[in-house]
């Protein structure tokens, strides 16, 4: 969060008044959300990250964790007071290799599993479905993003 707030002072120094915050991934999902604990359990975490073009080339070392929803409405607070809008990116039906770790079965059913938190960045197939369970997910997912965020806008990749 510090490094966010830091991030929000430069902006204001270059005049720039939108943090377009990517919350989620295919390399781990950042917000916990009510009612999907394996969110926060499983999908916020990778086991390494990819340290060149090489998606081969990794570190090693397991990296994640979430933002707390106090953690954010701070973040919104202290942006706000600077005349920032965080505007909240939830990426989806694509890139949700994060949340399909975590619940493989929102994902689409023609990509075989076991899934995993992705150590590597570029395109990968796996999306949601069309389930009512899914529409149910992708619903509470964006209800508690709006809950926290006052910004006209919310990015939700379309991708």
């Amino acid at each position: 969060m510090d490094y966010l707030e830091r991030f929000v002072d430069a902006m204001v120094l270059l005049g720039l008044n939108r943090l377009h915050l990517h919350l989620t991934d295919d390399q781990g999902w950042r917000i916990d959300v009510p009612g999907w604990p394996r969110l926060r359990e499983i999908g916020s975490v990778r086991a390494a990250s990819q340290t060149t073009l090489d998606p081969t080339s990794t570190d090693d070392i397991p990296h994640g964790g979430c933002y707390t929803d106090d953690e954010l409405r701070g973040l919104v607070a202290y942006a706000e007071a600077r005349g920032v809008i965080v505007v909240p990116e939830i990426d989806m039906p694509g890139h949700m290799t994060a949340a399909i770790a975590a619940y493989p079965h929102l994902g689409n059913v023609d990509v075989s599993g076991p899934h995993q938190v992705s150590t590597r960045w570029g395109v990968h197939d796996t999306v949601l479905n069309l389930s009512d369970e899914t529409i149910a997910f992708c619903r509470d997912v964006l209800e508690h993003v709006l809950s926290i965020f006052p910004a006209p806008w919310i990015h939700i990749g379309g991708d």
